[in-house]
């Protein structure tokens, strides 16, 4: 399923119940990544903003996948 969200928006949690999870061009903020880590079965991110860049070594199950290079 794909859902829309932004950085500032809540993850539905409800829905990320066991299912693997892919952000792509976003992540949500760290309170709500490390909630999301908690629920989903994964979580990964693909993105390119320096946003998502602080996540690293901050969140400890999602792959994050990150090219400051290039977007899209």
């Amino acid at each position: 399923e794909l859902f829309a969200a932004d950085h500032g928006s809540t993850p539905p949690l409800d829905k990320a119940k066991d299912q693997d999870i892919i952000l792509v061009d976003f992540a949500y903020k760290l309170e709500a990544m490390k909630a999301l880590e908690q629920v989903a079965r994964s979580v990964s991110v693909l993105d390119h903003h320096v946003t998502a860049q602080a996540l690293v070594g901050q969140i400890e199950k999602t792959v994050l996948n990150l090219d400051m290079d290039r977007s899209g």
